[in-house]
């Protein structure tokens, strides 16, 4: 085996070594961040639900005290 062969190996060993525990790395923290992805998106639709929920609860009282005093006087005032 040739010197340079000998040296090209060496270094493709050597960046093999680091470069393979790295990219492990990135993959687990990119499926990570899909997860995190997920998890937001998730909160921010059950928190849509919930405002949504809050103004239907909103509107029915406004509608049953109008509905009150329209009964009570019989006119609005």
């Amino acid at each position: 085996m040739g010197r340079k062969t000998m040296k090209r190996r060496l270094k493709d060993k050597a960046n093999k070594t680091v470069v393979d525990p790295v990219t492990a790395q990135l993959k687990e923290l990119n499926s990570g961040s899909t997860d995190m992805n997920q998890i937001f998106k998730d909160i921010i639709i059950t928190t849509k639900e919930e405002k949504a929920q809050k103004m239907m609860i909103s509107e029915q009282k406004l509608r049953a005290l109008v509905d009150r005093i329209i009964n009570d006087d019989g006119h609005l005032l």
